[in-house]
């Protein structure tokens, strides 16, 4: 089997697209509050009991151009192996407007390991972050 070969059965992990300047920051949280002006995630950190069921993927966009597209969160394992895929969501960027993007997503019956969360437009990863789930 040839390099080729392997990219196209998904063995590797796709770089990041050039895209990514649209992001300026992803963050893993317990749970994202959506009461005040701005929505605010809390208790950030990287590892999430299985017992806590869920955990937040937070994004902040500063949007270099003007581009509607869809975005899509997924979870894969250490083989990237995908486990999790959210729906396409439509995105309208427009340059320098800031606004944030949340996703939810249930981590009780993952095996305890760590597991890669990328944020992709189009199908193009743009942001990428590591999440641990424990018992």
């Amino acid at each position: 089997v040839n390099l080729g070969q392997l990219a196209a059965s998904g063995a590797f992990m796709k770089p990041l697209s050039p895209d990514r300047r649209h992001v300026i920051s992803g963050v893993f949280a317990a749970r994202v509050y959506h009461g005040g002006v701005l929505p605010m995630p809390t208790d950030q950190r990287d590892t999430y009991s299985r017992r806590e069921q869920t955990v937040s993927v937070f994004i902040q966009w500063n949007p270099q151009e003007k581009r509607e597209t869809t975005g899509t969160f997924e979870v894969y394992d250490a083989d990237n192996r995908p486990l999790v895929k959210s729906e396409p969501t439509k995105l309208k960027l427009k340059p320098n407007e800031l606004f944030f993007s949340t996703w939810t997503f249930r981590i009780e019956r993952l095996p305890p390991e760590t597991y890669r969360v990328d944020l992709s437009l189009d199908g193009a990863p743009i942001w990428r972050g590591w999440v641990r789930v424990t018992e």
